[in-house]
């Protein structure tokens, strides 16, 4: 083969693209004949010859395949310059960069995690390499942007038939609601539970349903309020979460397949549900059902006691709602949705085997256990013995004597305790043994706020009739509209659970806690022997009721800050509109202080002391200034009172003046004396200074509406 026709096979594979130097392949394939010029015959060095054709031609098709590919995913913007590449500006980079998710199809993102890129080559006006660091950045960036668009929620797109079953699903909803239907919401009338007074009030006779929450999210999608709707929406994952993979087939349709439209709405939050009760009120106010001059009183989550003298279903005393001590009736049948077995004892004879049952006998392999139920020794899953393997249709079983259905059992029902002011769930659900189906059991999931597979809610409607008590802070006193003061001192047991909150949230080592525990050694100053004040007036049960001492101003303005948000949050978690919407806590002005103390006894009060209590201390002050011992009290204390000792003044406030000296907002002031200070030195207008926590130093809140 001669020259002439290896460059002729040359220009052949350069107009093809190839991504190498085809004249270094020629001068290096022509130097390598040249140096064979000692072959020993010719058919040997044609032959040679055609293999290296063969082997370049291979070589030239695969580099040039690669290119074409490689150049078709490229954009098709050329670069004259090397240089240019790493340009901001530069056409390719830029397309690169604003490539959109959507258009990074999986097989592309193997292609160009598969290729070496090290040995890439474009061949455009002049030859350049292109940088791997680079499209390994824009694809990071890419990867990343891709992430974070995937991770954002995706909205449901309703159709026009959901739409429409919406609009005709709410408009059912409002118009029970308007009516008080019978057989929606049951009359429950007044009456007391343990000695506690119930006020009437409606109740939904069944847990709210899947349907009706979901026509509650679908009509926020179309009211545009989005924000709420990604608040209430249900969390379904929490079914495989809890109960494993199996359960995956409820996880996508428990909540949007019309076979569970009438079962109990569950995994969602504390928050969903309080906005679902405002969004039933508000709707029905909007609506025009309602009469002229008619009102709606509050939709809202019952409270602890509401919710246990609806279960009893007019039965003065009862374990379950149906009455009775058992969870079967007389033919066998269960009468709630719960998980019977749990209680086995497999360990006690007593239980191994059923009465009149031989040891060959078939039901030998059964065992009764403490509620009664009959099960197989070897039970892997007794959800299902009660008929029900997860929750079931609200309206099943036997409703209670108010006709409420499904109180215990079923789904666990959210209600607020008043007096710990902390959520919690009643009646016990699916997942319950038969002791959490009771109803005087205490609450489970207590202060758990989240959305829980267990637990739904049922709402509530105040008495139309009931007149609404105007809102009063717990243990403060009014003074005016708009205006209450602390009936006593801040107590050592109201810190204490400031400090306690500190310390969950925070963590004991925290600065936010460590930072407002009070100064426990301010009694040395004045007593010489304090040990016992120091280690246990702050924390010990004996001292809860008295004034809390050793506080900065720091201290009790933020006591005074953190009580104020907490009311708020009580009072949002309520769904009460008829509650103040700004309000603040903080320390008393001077002028406050002295026109509440100032007022003094009423007439009552003053003429039983002036006979009745003649020559008794009226207040905690001292009597002999060179001896604190001797104080002029009749409770025999060598320093602080209880916070509600001796007599209030005309408002019902205690002990403005003695006891301990109070703080007001201006830094460094306190006003009425304290234990330390004889009668002698106190009065109304008299200032006492500070400038650190002291023994005799304390403090009491005003709490002001703000706006209405």
């Amino acid at each position: 083969m001669d020259n002439n026709r290896l460059d002729q096979l040359f220009n052949e594979a350069k107009n093809q693209a190839p991504k190498a130097s085809f004249d270094k392949t020629k001068e290096r394939f022509i130097s390598s004949l040249k140096n064979r010029g000692g072959a020993t015959s010719s058919n040997q060095l044609i032959n040679s010859n055609l293999l290296k054709i063969i082997l370049i031609m291979t070589s030239s098709i695969a580099i040039i395949g690669i290119s074409l590919f490689i150049w078709n995913k490229a954009p098709n913007n050329k670069i004259s310059k090397k240089e240019d590449f790493n340009n901001s500006n530069n056409p390719l980079i830029e397309k690169v960069e604003n490539i959109k998710v959507g258009e990074i199809t999986p097989h592309i993102k193997e292609d160009i995690k598969t290729i070496n890129l090290d040995n890439v080559y474009l061949n455009t006006v002049n030859e350049f390499i292109l940088k791997k660091e680079i499209i390994n950045q824009s694809i990071k960036e890419l990867a990343k942007k891709e992430n974070e668009i995937q991770e954002e929620y995706k909205f449901p797109t309703l159709t026009t038939e959901e739409r429409e079953a919406t609009v005709r699903q709410k408009k059912l909803m409002l118009k029970k609601l308007a009516k008080k239907d019978k057989k929606t919401y049951a009359f429950i009338p007044s009456g007391k539970y343990n000695d506690i007074q119930i006020n009437a009030f409606y109740m939904q006779t069944t847990e709210v349903s899947v349907l009706e929450y979901r026509t509650f999210l679908f009509d926020l999608l179309m009211q545009d309020r989005k924000e709420e709707f990604l608040i209430a929406k249900p969390d379904q994952e929490q079914w495989t979460n809890i109960m494993g993979a199996y359960t995956q087939p409820l996880t996508e349709h428990y909540f949007s397949h019309p076979a569970y439209n009438n079962y109990p709405v569950n995994n969602i939050s504390r928050e969903g549900a309080v906005m679902y009760c405002n969004w039933l009120k508000d709707e029905l106010l909007k609506s025009g059902l309602l009469k002229k001059n008619e009102t709606i009183s509050n939709v809202r989550i019952p409270n602890l006691y509401e919710w246990m003298y609806a279960a009893l279903g007019g039965q003065e005393k009862s374990p379950y709602p149906w009455g009775g001590p058992y969870v079967r009736n007389s033919k066998g049948c269960y009468l709630a949705n719960f998980k019977p077995g749990k209680d086995t004892s497999l360990t006690c004879d007593s239980w191994n085997k059923l009465k009149g049952v031989s040891s060959n006998d078939s039901m030998a392999k059964f065992v009764q256990t403490l509620d009664d139920a009959r099960l197989p020794k070897i039970n892997e899953n007794p959800y299902s013995d009660d008929g029900g393997l997860f929750t079931v249709n609200v309206s099943s079983y036997n409703p209670n004597g108010y006709g409420l259905f499904c109180m215990s059992g079923n789904i666990a029902e959210m209600v607020f305790d008043d007096k710990t002011q902390q959520l919690m769930a009643k009646g016990g659900s699916w997942m319950s043994p038969s002791y959490e189906l009771q109803i005087n059991t205490e609450g489970t999931h207590v202060g758990e706020t989240g959305p829980m597979v267990d637990v739904g809610f049922r709402v509530v409607i105040s008495y139309l009739e009931e007149k609404q008590k105007n809102f009063e802070p717990v243990g403060m006193i009014k003074i005016k509209t708009g205006l209450y003061m602390d009936k006593g001192e801040i107590t050592n047991f109201q810190y204490n659970e400031y400090l306690s909150w500190l310390k969950v949230k925070y963590g004991e080592t925290s600065k936010q806690y460590r930072s407002q525990i009070p100064d426990t050694t301010v009694w040395s100053n004045y007593l010489k022997y304090n040990v016992p004040y120091d280690s246990l007036y702050l924390r010990h049960p004996a001292y809860n009721n008295y004034p809390v001492v050793g506080i900065s101003y720091q201290q009790a303005t933020g006591f005074c800050e953190w009580r104020t948000n907490y009311l708020k949050e009580y009072l949002k978690n309520t769904s009460n509109h008829d509650y103040p919407t700004s309000f603040k806590f903080r320390l008393p002005t001077k002028e406050e202080y002295e026109n509440i103390a100032g007022i003094g006894y009423s007439q009552k009060t003053a003429k039983e002391i002036a006979n009745k209590h003649k020559d008794e201390p009226t207040a905690n002050f001292k009597r002999n200034k060179e001896d604190l011992k001797e104080n002029a009290n009749n409770l025999d204390l060598d320093v602080t009172a209880p916070v509600l000792s001796y007599w209030p003044n005309a408002y019902g406030v205690y002990n403005l003046l003695g006891n301990v000296a109070e703080m007001t907002d201006k830094k460094g002031v306190a006003k009425g004396g304290s234990w330390i200070h004889s009668s002698q030195e106190v009065n109304i207008n008299k200032d006492f200074n500070y400038q650190k926590p002291e023994c005799w130093l304390g403090f009491r809140s005003i709490y002001e509406v703000t706006e209405d």
